[in-house]
């Protein structure tokens, strides 16, 4: 079992929590320059332009996501009995520590704009000639006209790469004999290497996990709005192990599980997709989008090694960033790119036009698909009626925002492959523990998941940048898009004007 002295070895005085207790190992690598760069990297990227004090980075978060980790193990041994070795214990602990220690500069948004950027780079597919290799060693056949794309790194990979070649990360982990590929599948829910995600994976990712409990937590904090005012110590005090080893909750639990799942939809429509903040992402997405394109950083696999391998990753943050954007905006004569770089470093971002938002059921795609197909028509039309480049209209579509991963069932038509993808997926909803055994909770009659986890609620907006002042010919357009969607019908019943 755990030595829980171990864990107190150091204490850090925390906004949210109070007093975290740290081991020795998670002090070294919180230590690391890889892990001291996360102060330099925003959790919501630019949420703070819209929320003031939304500007917490991914070190305290991580820091907050071990702690919490800890304190649900601490529970689920109480509660059930369970004998956990101390090395499985920190394990745990430190994949909650580093599972975001790869996250780019800006997070989501940068990670986004890399995985656009090398999906639309295509390059000749080269092939080593072997026909005559003692007289031409690597000879390469001339171009055949295939081509092949360059993958880009998620941060889970990042964090995987970091865990591997980082010199410090790896005296670190040498030292305490501590298995990186191990923290690397936790946090990834990597069953590659045995076949089965790790046992208590759900701790770092799931419906209710360290991570999220975390995150709702501070960003209430942060943001100062009500939506992480859930009962987190009544939720951790009711874990629970079933009969298959899965983490579950007391079904006295249920109310406040609700309530989480409620309040972490809640947080992400009033921040993460806040009309502005939405808005702003765009902008810096397609800056980050052009930086790449002018070969002003690498971010391929390639380029990411090198720069963990040189240390130059240490400084590869928002800051970083930020000063790229403003050499950018006097290096560039696209106006276009211009106002885009305006609108994330003074603070002037796209006007909303209008939007589209309905409840449907999760699986039924056809109506959202229609309306952002709607609004992109509306585009050029739009450009030539009010004399706007195309590149300064964007269309911004989420259709995932839904209570639990996995819906109340699964749809007939699904094939085995997405059976099999979608295994993962209820693998993270929450579970309610009735006898030995458990349920899901969207499975539970009496709970409101039963009813909600079927549905998402679908957005399409329209954003367009304009000049400054121009809120009079903001409203023009609108008008003009309102009359076109009237004249569609059924439309109309869903197009709010904001």
């Amino acid at each position: 079992m755990p030595d829980m002295k171990k864990y107190r070895t150091r204490r850090i005085n925390d906004a949210v929590h109070g007093t975290i207790g740290l081991s020795e190992p998670e002090m070294a690598l919180l230590s690391t320059q890889a892990f001291q760069r996360l102060r330099n990297v925003k959790q919501l990227g630019l949420a703070h332009l819209v929320f003031p004090g939304a500007d917490y980075s991914r070190f305290s978060h991580s820091v907050g996501v071990n702690h919490i980790t800890g304190r649900i193990l601490d529970s689920v041994i109480q509660n059930t009995g369970k004998e956990l070795e101390d090395a499985d214990y920190e394990l745990y602990r430190l994949a909650g520590l580093l599972h975001d220690v790869g996250h780019y500069p800006f997070s989501h948004t940068f990670e986004n704009a890399v995985s656009t950027f090398y999906q639309n780079q295509s390059q000749p597919m080269l092939f080593l000639d072997d026909t005559d290799s003692a007289a031409h060693p690597g000879q390469l056949h001339p171009y055949d006209g295939s081509k092949t794309t360059i993958d880009s790194l998620s941060h889970e990979e990042v964090g995987k790469l970091l865990l591997e070649i980082d010199p410090e990360v790896n005296e670190v982990l040498a030292k305490y004999e501590i298995n990186p590929s191990s923290i690397h599948q936790i946090f990834s829910r990597d069953s590659s290497q045995t076949g089965n995600v790790p046992a208590f994976a759900n701790l770092i990712s799931s419906d209710l996990d360290a991570d999220r409990i975390d995150y709702l937590s501070r960003t209430a904090h942060h943001t100062g709005l009500p939506y992480g005012s859930v009962d987190i110590d009544y939720l951790l005090s009711q874990m629970r192990l079933d009969n298959e080893n899965r983490i579950c909750l007391d079904p006295s639990a249920l109310r406040t599980a609700e309530h989480f799942l409620l309040g972490r939809y809640f947080d992400y429509q009033q921040v993460n997709f806040h009309k502005t903040v939405a808005a702003l992402e765009w902008a810096l997405h397609d800056v980050v989008y052009e930086m790449l394109r002018l070969n002003k950083f690498d971010c391929s696999p390639n380029g990411i090694r090198s720069k963990i391998a040189s240390g130059e990753w240490y400084s590869f943050d928002d800051s970083y960033i930020m000063r790229l954007a403003r050499d950018l905006y006097g290096d560039t004569q696209s106006e276009t790119i211009r106002a885009k770089v305006t609108a994330i470093t003074k603070r002037i971002p796209p006007k909303l036009i209008g939007s589209f938002e309905f409840f449907e059921d999760r699986t039924k795609l056809t109506p959202y698909n229609f309306c952002m197909h709607f609004l992109s028509e509306q585009i050029e039309k739009l450009g030539a009626e009010f004399n706007i480049p195309k590149d300064l209209w964007f269309v911004w579509g989420s259709w995932k925002m839904s209570f639990t991963k996995s819906g109340s069932y699964l749809p007939a038509s699904m094939t085995r492959t997405d059976l099999e993808e979608n295994a993962d997926a209820i693998a993270q909803v929450v579970r309610i523990k009735y006898g030995d055994s458990s349920k899901l909770i969207n499975e539970v009659s009496r709970s409101l998941m039963s009813i909600l986890a079927q549905s998402a609620l679908f957005s399409a907006r329209l954003y367009v940048i304009l000049p400054q002042d121009s809120d009079k010919l903001a409203s023009q357009i609108a008008d003009y898009v309102e009359n076109k969607i009237a004249s569609t019908g059924g439309l109309a019943n869903w197009f709010r004007e904001q």
